[in-house]
């Protein structure tokens, strides 16, 4: 695995973690916090795609080149 992939897998890691830290200690009621956790993860998904693509199109321009 190399530096870069250690950082995304570390992100993510972290990521998760805090979404949990969250849900545990959320002030908000469950429907509430259910919405914000759906939300949160909409969003994540999007960033998870957006940086997939970019690293994807970087790795095929370096193969071509």
């Amino acid at each position: 695995m190399n530096d870069s992939a250690k950082v995304v897998v570390a992100l993510l890691a972290g990521l998760a973690a805090g979404v949990v830290i969250g849900v545990l200690f959320a002030p908000d009621k469950g429907a509430e916090t259910r919405d914000k956790l759906n939300e949160s993860m909409k969003n994540l998904g999007d960033s998870i795609k957006d940086r997939l693509a970019s690293e994807f199109a970087h790795l095929t321009k370096a193969d071509k080149g």
